[in-house]
């Protein structure tokens, strides 16, 4: 069965964020994202929601790598000081 197609989360930021993680960006520029996305107002439960998305539709090693640090990002899996969302 195929993946359902992804939901906008919020369009202004979702096509950068795509360019970004298309383009191996490091884990600092994809942080930054997170925090655009929080602070246009989107919570932890909705952002990972969307990285699970993402990464069940995504088929690239490195991607997949990315996208899991994320996760433990917006769920709080990591040092406090690391956290996007309290």
């Amino acid at each position: 069965m195929p993946a359902s197609p992804l939901p906008p989360l919020r369009p202004a930021l979702d096509a950068g964020f795509a360019r970004s993680l298309a383009a191996a960006a490091g884990l600092d520029e994809l942080r930054d994202w997170l925090r655009r996305y929080r602070d246009d107002g989107v919570g932890a439960d909705a952002m990972t929601q969307h990285l699970q998305h993402l990464l069940a539709a995504c088929a690239d090693e490195a991607t997949q790598d990315r996208l899991l640090e994320l996760l433990d990002l917006a769920t709080g899996f990591c040092p406090p000081q690391a956290r996007i969302w309290p």
